[in-house]
């Protein structure tokens, strides 16, 4: 070839000779103008769809965000619905605890409106100062009756940070309830943009406002020349400047850069900036002109020409692995034009490549689609893509849609989103179907759903089954009110023999026990339920001596119902440390279980055993045997659920409860770790067994001296007793008694005229106070703290005694802690009452 050109050189004359380099000279001229102009319409073209892919990339961060918050608002409206504002912030605190194990981090701070108050998952310092009816994503939520709405970036009131908050109005927006997400902006990106930028390229994310929400570049844009480069920069690309493909700005640093954007749905706009040194390499084009202006000969001029195309070559694969890495978001890539019904191919997936090819008509591209889809989304996906409905969807305005499906990948399926994106501002009939496949992240959605669902389910049985208890409730409290009062006005009628009236004074009594058994039962399964049952009370006792005491406390009962009550004991190491009070309970229970469902002539036996015992440590079981009427293998199954009780149709008598006693008895045994298990068939009877693993003690074994703990009806005589007490049937109660004992009462209606009344009082003068726990002005702990400080000599030493509803050992702390003596329990019992003051009184 060189010899050919060569030769061709020889034969020409001078006058061509030159014209000839001429020519080759503004023809290498002109080769490099084309080549440039085509380099920087194709790094345009890139750049552009870049810029598109991460603008995608930040709608579809905030599609995720906005379906997280859906599902959070479902949750909070049930939460809301069934256990109110005190459930709606324990479930923000465990969706926030969702939310970050979902997303890998604390992306998302959810917080709610919720009656006026605001609660938060975590909650800020001065959130109830928090003028959030003033705040813009507020009014927006409840104006957009149930979608999510966001805002643009601004500066939080409380952090002073960038952030972004997503809101939605919660029963669109009737009672002003509304749940956010704050995104702090530095936390917005914690998940990377998939598509990788060329090197030195700067990428930024602005708001509709123009402000500046995210930087990824290595220039400094916090500085003042770097916020004015950046205000420059959004505002001329608003303007239109940059619309060329030629068009450059110059940075901080006085480098040229070419300039790439997209403008997504919201107004948000995504920028890139690409050096143009790494798309034209500068410098190269003033060698190429000056080796083509030294045209000597044409073999010099045809290798600078061969070196030019090379290059060109190199930029052209840069491009190209550019745009490679801009379609490794998605599997397959689709330009349709909707009103011409064809489309071609960007990037095809492997297993349908050779079927589609480059380009051809829409419907083939859904025809062979549709074959790799789940055949019970064919109807559905080929209605809601086809080229119509692609154009009624962008006349309205919706230029941003689609959809979840599960796709055949080699026999295997997976779920898979697809997205039909349009571009307004490119005036054009087409549109880009990108498919990316999201099998992990769907099927973790689909699993969060059904957890939600399940929770759902739970919440709705939970309530049915307090409806039921309501209603036994209802009825059982309602029998002992009604005979309460009806015996009431029998005993008021003046012609009544003295023993009549004693005999309905008598059932009033045994009625109001029976009320205060049910209220006690409420408050123990409530308490239990929410893990407030309070702490064990272990302390060293004969478990032998305290169980067969319960025993034979239900003798009387028993033969008065013409039942048996039998107890067998004889255990080697009786002396343990456990909690009598609540081991009573659970056998009470147990017993009176047994003699209300049973028929006359039925046994009860309570067996204790010993089943092992070593190193000061034992295994004890509590067997409680009946013949009563059993009960069915259907009910068993619900034996503990709370508020169930099995109706009997062809019961022979109707049996009062709230069914509350078998559940208060497994949550105390599981207190204790025990075990516990029962056995039981119709007409056969019931068995249960309990096993407590307890630590043995020998100091449980001392007997006390019961001629010491015989109470003393003395004890009050010629005392002077400061009670306190806010209700004024109870006062007149208390102050009758008392005074029946031989006391003087001196009556505080609340905390702070029992502590005016101590004050006022001589020293010495007020023997022991009884202190009621909730009253106005001043409760009961309040008192006690502020007598015991008063600065007078019998403020440290005045027996003072809690009267209070409330027994529990956390309770029974805060009085001693306030500095109390002791306390009983309501209705006072004034036998018990002397007992307690024998012990204090000297």
């Amino acid at each position: 070839m060189k010899k050919i050109i060569r030769k061709i050189g020889e034969n020409l004359p001078g006058f061509l000779k030159g014209a000839l380099a001429v020519s080759l000279l503004c023809l290498a001229v002109l080769c490099i103008v084309l080549v440039r102009e085509k380099l920087l319409k194709n790094a345009n073209e890139m750049g552009m769809l870049l810029a598109e892919s991460y603008a995608m990339e930040e709608e579809n961060r905030i599609s995720v965000y906005s379906m997280l918050l859906e599902l959070g608002v479902m949750s909070v409206e049930d939460t809301l619905h069934t256990d109110g504002a005190q459930g709606v912030q324990a479930r923000l605190v465990a969706y926030a605890g969702q939310l970050t194990e979902l997303l890998g981090g604390e992306i998302l701070d959810p917080f709610a409106v919720i009656d006026g108050q605001v609660l938060a998952a975590d909650p800020w310092e001065g959130d109830g100062d928090f003028d959030y009816a003033g705040a813009d994503w507020y009014r927006r939520a409840l104006d957009a009756g149930g979608r999510v709405v966001y805002t643009d970036g601004y500066q939080d009131a409380i952090t002073g940070k960038m952030v972004v908050t997503l809101a939605c109005a919660l029963d669109d927006g009737a009672d002003g309830n509304v749940l956010a997400f704050d995104i702090l902006m530095e936390n917005f990106h914690a998940h990377r943009n998939r598509a990788s930028l060329p090197q030195n390229s700067s990428y930024y994310l602005f708001d509709s406002a123009d402000r500046l929400l995210y930087a990824m570049t290595g220039l400094d844009v916090e500085e003042t020349e770097g916020h004015a480069y950046i205000e420059e920069l959004v505002s001329s690309i608003r303007a239109g400047k940059y619309a060329a493909h030629d068009s450059v700005v110059r940075d901080t640093r006085d480098v040229a850069r070419t300039v790439y954007y997209y403008e997504m749905s919201n107004g948000w706009l995504a920028v890139i900036t690409i050096p143009a040194g790494t798309i034209l390499q500068e410098g190269w084009d003033g060698v190429v002109v000056l080796m083509m202006g030294v045209s000597v000969a044409l073999g010099i001029a045809m290798a600078g020409i061969m070196l030019h195309n090379r290059a060109n070559e190199r930029k052209m694969r840069s491009v190209n692995e550019s745009l490679q890495i801009l379609g490794d978001s998605y599997y397959a890539i689709y330009r349709v034009n909707y009103r011409e019904g064809t489309y071609q191919t960007v990037k095809g997936s492997p297993d349908v490549r050779e079927q589609l090819g480059q380009q051809g008509r829409y419907e083939h591209l859904l025809e062979v689609v549709k074959r790799v889809v789940d055949e019970t989304t064919h109807e559905e996906f080929e209605r809601n893509l086809s080229a119509d409905r692609i154009r009624s969807l962008i006349e309205q305005g919706v230029y941003d849609f689609g959809g979840d499906y599960r796709r055949n990948f080699g026999g295997t399926f997976k779920w898979v989103n697809i997205q039909v994106l349009y571009n307004r501002g490119l005036h054009l009939d087409e549109v880009l179907l990108a498919f990316r496949e999201i099998d992990t992240a769907k099927r973790r959605e689909l699993q969060q759903r059904q957890l939600l669902e399940a929770a759902l389910a739970a919440a709705e049985k939970t309530v049915e089954q307090k409806a039921m208890f309501f209603s036994n409730a209802s009825h059982d409290m309602r029998t002992p009110l009604n005979a309460i009062i009806g015996l009431s006005r029998l005993a008021q009628n003046p012609d009544n023999p003295p023993e009549k009236v004693q005999d309905y004074l008598h059932k009033i009594e045994r009625s109001g026990a029976q009320l205060l058994t049910l209220v006690n039962d409420v408050l123990d399964m409530s308490r239990l339920e929410h893990g407030k049952g309070g702490s064990l009370d272990y302390r060293p006792m004969n478990i032998e001596t305290c169980l067969r005491e319960q025993v034979e406390a239900f003798r009387d009962q028993a033969a008065a119902q013409n039942k048996r009550v039998e107890w067998n004991g004889g255990i080697p190491h009786p002396g343990v440390l456990c909690d009598p009070a609540r081991l009573g309970q659970i056998l009470n229970n147990l017993v009176s279980n047994s003699l209300k469902y049973s028929e006359p002539g039925a046994r009860v036996t309570v067996t204790l055993r010993e089943v092992n015992h070593q190193n000061g440590h034992g295994k004890y079981q509590l067997v409680v045997e009946d013949t009563g009427i059993g009960m069915s293998e259907e009910f068993q199954q619900h034996l503990f659920e709370p508020f169930s009780r099995e109706q009997q149709t062809f019961a022979s008598r109707k049996v009062t409860g709230t069914g509350l006693g078998m559940p208060i008895v497994k949550a105390l045994v599981q207190q204790m770790s025990g075990e516990l298990t029962v056995r039981s068939a119709l007409g056969r009877g019931t068995t249960v067994t309990i096993t407590l693993p307890l630590q043995t003690s020998d100091q449980g074994l001392a007997r006390p001296d019961k001629q010491q703990t015989l109470p003393q009806q003395d004890v009050l005589q010629g005392r002077t007793v400061l009670l306190a007490e806010d209700n004024e049937i109870n006062m007149e109660v208390a102050g009758e008694c008392l005074g029946m004992m031989g006391a003087r009462v001196l009556p505080a209606w609340n905390g702070r005229e029992a502590v005016e009344c101590f004050s006022r009082s001589a020293i010495g003068e007020i023997d022991v106070v009884l202190m009621d726990m909730q009253m106005p002005e001043l409760d009961g702990c309040g008192a006690a703290e502020a007598i015991r400080a008063l600065d007078r000599p019998d403020a440290a030493t005045v027996p003072i005694v809690a009267v209070t509803a409330n027994v529990f050992a956390e309770d029974i702390a805060r009085t001693t802690a306030a500095g109390m003596n002791g306390h009983i329990a309501k209705p006072i019992d004034f036998k018990e009452l002397q007992e307690v003051l024998r012990g204090l009184l000297p």
